[in-house]
C-alpha cells in the first residue's frame, strides 16, 4: 500500500471528465477455468467493455472488488469505474496501482451518463445491492443498457433496500457469493433462483498459495501465555501448525 493523495489530485481532472486512459498490460497470475487447474484455457468472454458502479473505490476492506477488476483487465476486458464517493483512506492496496485502476475511475456523479455514453459498455455492474445498485439501475435505464449487481452480506441481512425484489427483477441477473445467500434471497425477498448466479469471491492463488513442504519435520513451537512467559512446548503432532497472534483487550 502507498500514499496516493497526490496521485488522486493529479488525475482527478481527467477522471472527472471521463478522459480516455490507455490500458496497460498486466499479469496477475495464470488464467484458470472454473473446474480446471492453472494454465487451462477458458472460454472466450463475450463481454469486452464493462462499467462498474461502486459506492467507494478503492476501499481497503474491499480487496475482492479491486482483485476482480484487475483480473478482468488481465483477461483483456476494458473497464471503467464509476465511484459515488472518493476513497477515505490515504493509502491503497498496491493492486490498485499495478492494474492501473485509479486512472480508470470517475468520481463526478453528474458526469456518469456522459462517461457511460462515451465508453459504450455492454453492461453495467454494481457491487452491493444498496446505493451503487440504485445508481446502476438509474444509469441503465437512462443509457438503455442492461445491468447486473452482486449482493454480498450486510446488503442482504443487515440493511437490505426495501425494494430489493424490484431491483433484482429489473437487473439482467443477480450475483451472490454463496448458495446460502441464493436460498436466502429466494426465501426472504422472493427473487427467483433462476435469476441468481453464485460466484464466490476468490483470491489470487499464484500469490496466496501454500509453501513447498519441507521434508524435515518442524520442531514444536514454544507457546507464550498472557504473562509473556514461555510454556511447555506443544507435544509432537501433525506437520502443519497454526500460528495465532492477537493483542489483549480489556474486557467490556
Amino acid at each position: 500500500m502507498r500514499a496516493v493523495a497526490g496521485q488522486r489530485r493529479a488525475a482527478a481532472k481527467s477522471r472527472r471528465r471521463g478522459g480516455e486512459v490507455r490500458s496497460r498490460t498486466i499479469h496477475l497470475g495464470q488464467e484458470r477455468c472454473a473446474r480446471g487447474g492453472a494454465g487451462e484455457k477458458t472460454s472466450r468472454m463475450k463481454i469486452q467493455r464493462l462499467a462498474y458502479v461502486l459506492q467507494i473505490f478503492p476501499k481497503l476492506s474491499e480487496t475482492f472488488i479491486a482483485g476482480e477488476l484487475a483480473e478482468l483487465r488481465r483477461r483483456g476486458v476494458e473497464v471503467r469505474i464509476l465511484s459515488l464517493l472518493p476513497p477515505r483512506a490515504e493509502v491503497q492496496h498496491d493492486i490498485v496501482h499495478r492494474a492501473g485502476l485509479a486512472e480508470l475511475t470517475t468520481y463526478d456523479v453528474d458526469a456518469f451518463p456522459s462517461v457511460v455514453r462515451a465508453f459504450r459498455p455492454q453492461l453495467l455492474h454494481a457491487h452491493f445491492a444498496t446505493d451503487a445498485t440504485a445508481k446502476a439501475r438509474e444509469l441503465a435505464a437512462r443509457c438503455e443498457l442492461p445491468f447486473t449487481f452482486t449482493a454480498h452480506g450486510y446488503d442482504i441481512h443487515r440493511k437490505p433496500p426495501p425494494d430489493f425484489r424490484e431491483r433484482a427483477l429489473a437487473a439482467r441477473a443477480v450475483v451472490t457469493v454463496s448458495e446460502a445467500n441464493k436460498a436466502y434471497l429466494a426465501r426472504t425477498f422472493g427473487v427467483p433462483e433462476a435469476r441468481v448466479r453464485v460466484i464466490p469471491c476468490g483470491v489470487d492463488t499464484e500469490r496466496f498459495c501454500p509453501a513447498i513442504r519441507s521434508r524435515r519435520r518442524p520442531s514444536a513451537p514454544t507457546e507464550v501465555g498472557p504473562d509473556r512467559g514461555p510454556r511447555s512446548p506443544t507435544p509432537a503432532g501433525p506437520e502443519a501448525w497454526v500460528v495465532c497472534v492477537a493483542r489483549p483487550f480489556a474486557a467490556r
